[in-house]
């Protein structure tokens, strides 16, 4: 039986984790001053190189991004978030290349001015074009998108859902997800 493996990252709040030094370690007071300094300034980095590492290693079958790629909606990062993580997650080797890109938006990705002007569905319709334009495979807005990734053959299927189109509130899921199954 051959392994599927699926790289998940979360919360990467891009371009705040540059701009902000990493709290890692510090409430840890075992630890000598100088390795915590030198894991504060470069702990996000390490974490880059090793999501570029596992992304474009041949054992890794997709990669799926789960939301907050920014921070308060900060819509003009977006894109730069997107072509970032291209390159970082595709960015040599042939494997690196045909390695499935997915996203799935989190709150944080969409801003207050944008969810009302455009509505709970077109809010996340940038997001999507920009996904598609840098290669990557289609974000789910109002429905579940389906991805198989690894062999064709016997690939797994993931089911990607974008639960922040409602803001948790009831009255503003999309149907699929607030109407009660006839079983239940």
């Amino acid at each position: 039986m051959r392994r599927i493996r699926i790289l998940q990252v979360g919360d990467i709040h891009y371009p705040d984790w540059q701009l902000v030094p990493s709290d890692i370690d510090a409430k840890d007071k075992q630890f000598a001053p100088s390795i915590s300094e030198a894991l504060r300034s470069s702990a996000f980095r390490a974490v880059l190189r090793k999501l570029r590492d596992l992304s474009s290693s041949d054992t890794t079958n997709g990669v799926v991004f789960v939301g907050d790629f920014t921070t308060r909606g900060r819509s003009e990062f977006i894109e730069g978030a997107f072509r970032h993580f291209s390159l970082l997650c595709r960015g040599s080797g042939e494997s690196s290349q045909t390695t499935p890109l997915l996203f799935v938006p989190g709150n944080h990705d969409v801003n207050r001015i944008d969810a009302f002007e455009l509505g709970k569905v077109e809010k996340f319709r940038k997001i999507s074009q920009i996904a598609i334009r840098q290669g990557w495979c289609p974000v789910p807005l109002d429905r579940p998108v389906s991805v198989v990734v690894g062999p064709k053959d016997r690939g797994a299927e993931l089911l990607l859902i974008n639960t922040s189109i409602g803001s948790w509130e009831l009255q503003n899921l999309p149907e699929f997800l607030s109407v009660r199954s006839k079983k239940s």
